[in-house]
Formats: C-alpha cells, structure tokens, sequence
C-alpha cells in the first residue's frame, strides 16, 4: 500500500492483507526544514570507514551516516506537536 499519511487508517490497516506499507509526506514541512538543516551541518562518516560495520554489511554499498545533534532531535519531536495541532485546525477535528 502506498498511501499518504493523512490519508493512512492505521485501524483498518493490516499487513496481512498489504505486507508493504508506504507512507508519504510523513513529515511535516517544519519537520522536513529542521532534517535538512541538520543534515547540511551534520558530519557523515562513509561504510567504508566503519570497518566494524563493513564486515557485517560487505555487500551494501558505501552509504553514510551521521548522527543528529540533540537539539535537533528535540526541535523534531516539538515541530511534530505543532503541526499535527495545526492539521486538527484545518481538518476541523
């Protein structure tokens, strides 16, 4: 199932019925910004120098990570508050 996140009842939902799940614009706008902010000044670390990580994922590609400040763990969970007040207002609930 590929649906939108607005859209998405979880009650009815069953995996089931549907294995795969996919729900799109999770995130909120201000959620979105305050990601992309902290992945602009985030310090990412290749596969490929995480030897302990690349022996037990050899075949995966060499994709990165980087962790998230605390701040900015914070800011999301606070923006996602926000926003969801915000979509009970516009929705009438």
């Amino acid at each position: 199932m590929n649906i939108d996140f607005h859209d998405f009842k979880g009650e009815t939902f069953s995996f089931h019925d549907d294995p795969v799940l996919v729900l799109e614009n999770f995130w909120g706008a201000v959620e979105r910004r305050t990601i992309r902010d902290a992945m602009a000044h985030a310090k990412w670390t290749a596969l490929k120098d995480m030897p302990h990580v690349y022996r037990d994922f050899p075949n995966s590609g060499n994709w990165k990570k980087a962790d998230m400040a605390r701040d900015k763990k914070l800011g999301i969970k606070e923006g996602s508050k926000k926003d969801k007040k915000k979509d009970k207002k516009v929705k009438g609930y």
